[in-house]
């Protein structure tokens, strides 16, 4: 059974690094060309193994950041992928990051894994302006508040309304994103979690009237309160946040 290994000691780094060297040796390709980046990202704590029958067949390298988790590189042994291990790799990854962070982004690189990532139940990143690979992808981890359909946009309460670009850019254009929400709503169970850049425009209506709108980084007082590179994050109530 493959099991994850969160906290790798110095042999089995070297496990890591054989594999990867012979593999870039036989094949003229591969991830030991990061190999740099994957020793610092061990020095930082930040990789993690996936072992098998005492081999090492998988790893993982991320950032973290306070809300959620990017996976730089996740890699399985070519002659155990298309077996279920990768998917047993990344889901006993999820569960870890799972107690603590509310959302996963991933990168399709090379362009082949992106239908595993949309099988790990990934959804497209949009383009939110910032230096971003081309396919970028993501998941919550946490059940997340859903935009409304373009059809059913009435409002019943509150709502929050996000559009992907900077007020100057708004004029008579309809927002993006809209979630309703009502007074009762425990944000912090159940958050907004959407693709987002600082800089857009997003307002808080309740009851039709606009309370607050401005650019994400500055829409409470507490600047970036609503944001974490590249995500929007609301996990208290709106209309009681300062």
């Amino acid at each position: 059974m493959l099991r994850i290994i969160d906290n790798p000691s110095p042999k089995q780094l070297e496990k890591l690094q054989n594999w990867l060297k012979e593999e870039y040796e036989k094949e003229g390709e591969g991830f030991y060309s990061n190999w740099n980046i994957i020793s610092k990202s061990y020095n930082k704590k930040r990789l993690f193994l996936g072992e098998l029958n005492e081999q090492i067949i998988g790893f993982v390298v991320f950032s973290d950041s306070e809300t959620h988790i990017s996976l730089d590189i996740l890699n399985i042994k070519k002659e155990y992928q298309g077996k279920g291990c990768g998917k047993s790799f990344y889901n006993q990854v999820e569960s870890m990051f799972s107690r603590t962070k509310l959302a996963i982004e991933g990168f399709c690189s090379p362009a082949e894994s992106e239908e595993f990532w949309k099988k790990m139940g990934f959804i497209e990143l949009i383009n939110t302006g910032y230096n971003q690979h081309l396919l970028s992808y993501y998941k919550p981890l946490v059940s997340v508040l859903y935009p409304l359909k373009l059809n059913d946009r009435q409002d019943k309460y509150g709502q929050v309304r996000l559009w992907n670009c900077e007020p100057y850019q708004v004029q008579n254009t309809e927002p993006l994103w809209v979630w309703n929400f009502t007074r009762e709503h425990d944000f912090n169970k159940v958050p907004i979690i959407s693709p987002c850049n600082c800089n857009w425009q997003i307002e808080i209506t309740v009851n039709g009237e606009s309370l607050k709108k401005d650019k994400v980084k500055y829409i409470t007082e507490e600047r970036y309160k609503y944001y974490s590179s590249p995500f929007l994050y609301i996990k208290e109530n709106p209309i009681n946040s300062k």
